[in-house]
């Protein structure tokens, strides 16, 4: 029974932990939007952008065509 305490008092805490204001709601996402867009920024920087992955793919695409020619 204690276990069922403990998963009770958990799930308490997590429902309070949502309970935010207008003003905290909207800092949360832009929070949210930043870190979204940091991770954008360090993914194109290493190369992982869409025009990146369209040329990998491209390049793939090539290599097995010519390998089925061979």
């Amino acid at each position: 029974m204690n276990l069922m305490n403990s998963f009770a008092a958990a799930s308490l805490d997590l429902n309070e932990a949502w309970n935010l204001s207008w003003g905290e709601g909207i800092q949360f996402i832009l929070v949210l939007a930043f870190v979204y867009w940091l991770k954008v920024q360090i993914d194109t920087r290493a190369g992982l952008g869409k025009k990146k992955r369209r040329e990998l793919k491209q390049i793939i695409v090539e290599a097995i065509k010519e390998a089925k020619l061979d």
